[in-house]
């Protein structure tokens, strides 16, 4: 799921409480990412040419336009609809949680929060809402703990700023040759371990250049980039403007 990669910082947009009775209906999300927590559930998600049987009291993610057909006997559920950066996983997944309780009693109350929307409202479905992708990424944890893949990615985490970081370097803390690296990167990740690194670096020296605490030259060797032409030239590839644009769209000085 997207809360894997922990730079991807998502933006939540509203919370939604569904009760839906017997229906067969095709969806399509806009711009939305939407992760929906199931409180109960007799529902099949056909999607991407896959069919999900959904029995109640677990999490599903749906990446941004993604279309889908919901046919549900039960279907009662509550829904958080975020933006994530571009760059976020593209696939749906579902997930059963043994922890689920905790997780519905936060779903609720990020709902109540956004329903009532009394003084800070924003701030405490939020704090909630973290607190769940906290609780799935821990749990995830728990189930692939010392598994290459995750090995590599914290390494990288921890080497960010790192301008001289390598695929060798990655490959050998991970204990797997640099071919198997990369195959376990496109396999989990959808890229290359290079690319993966890319979108890490560019997904931080945003949020630096959004603080509007750092000049472009301390975004970029902040984030491992180095020299700030080269950063300059894969966030203008990446996102079409460049750093010095990105920083005033979006209220740095």
């Amino acid at each position: 799921m997207f809360f894997e990669e922990e730079g991807l910082l998502p933006r939540l947009q509203e919370v939604l409480y569904f009760d839906f009775p017997v229906v067969r209906m095709s969806h399509v999300l806009h711009r939305h990412a939407a992760l929906t927590v199931r409180l109960e559930s007799d529902t099949t998600i056909t999607t991407q040419g896959k069919r999900y049987r959904l029995s109640g009291e677990n999490v599903c993610y749906f990446p941004p336009d993604t279309p889908y057909v919901r046919e549900s006997v039960r279907d009662r559920m509550i829904v958080f609809h975020f933006t994530l950066p571009e760059g976020a996983p593209e696939e749906f997944a579902t997930l059963s949680v043994p922890g689920f309780a905790r997780i519905a009693e936060l779903a609720k109350e990020a709902h109540r929060a956004f329903s009532e929307k009394k003084a800070g409202y924003y701030y405490r479905a939020n704090a909630c809402f973290f607190e769940i992708l906290s609780l799935l990424r821990e749990e995830q944890t728990v189930h692939t703990a010392n598994r290459p893949i995750d090995e590599a990615v914290r390494y990288v985490a921890r080497h960010l700023s790192d301008a001289e970081l390598t695929v060798s370097a990655i490959a050998a803390t991970a204990y797997v040759s640099e071919v198997h690296l990369r195959t376990l990167f496109h396999r989990h990740l959808g890229c290359s371990p290079k690319a993966y690194i890319t979108r890490q670096r560019l997904a931080y020296a945003r949020s630096l250049l959004e603080s509007g605490f750092y000049t472009v030259e301390e975004c970029a060797r902040r984030a491992g980039f180095g020299d700030p032409k080269n950063f300059a030239v894969v966030m203008k590839r990446e996102t079409g403007r460049s750093p010095s644009a990105w920083r005033r769209e979006c209220g740095g000085t």
